[in-house]
């Protein structure tokens, strides 16, 4: 499986943390992993097995799943074409909210 993640940078947070260690452990079960955020550098305070790559080169690759907890990268998760879109949504309150429940095909986690 192909799977997108979105980020908006990968700077020492828990939710960043969260990301890159599914990232690690679906790479490797063997999926192929990509990471996207705006600056596409690797994080340099924890390995990554993934691929990393600039946010707009999402809009050219195709994934199986785009998983994204971040309002910052909305539009970019939004645009990436992937056969499912799910929004992990772990900020009470977060604004992405409304604009994913109106989205078609995007489940809500």
């Amino acid at each position: 499986m192909r799977i997108a993640l979105f980020l908006p940078h990968v700077g020492v947070f828990g939710g960043v943390r969260r990301f890159l260690e599914l990232g690690n452990s679906w790479s490797r079960m063997g999926h192929g992993v990509t990471l996207y955020h705006p600056e596409g550098v690797a994080p340099a305070w924890l390995p990554f097995a993934g691929r990393v790559e600039r946010l707009e080169r999402s809009a050219s690759e195709r994934s199986d799943l785009a998983i994204s907890a971040d309002p910052h990268t909305l539009a970019a998760f939004l645009a990436a074409p992937a056969g499912q879109h799910l929004y992990y949504c772990v900020i009470e309150g977060d604004a992405a909210i409304a604009r994913v429940a109106r989205e078609g095909g995007v489940r809500l986690a």
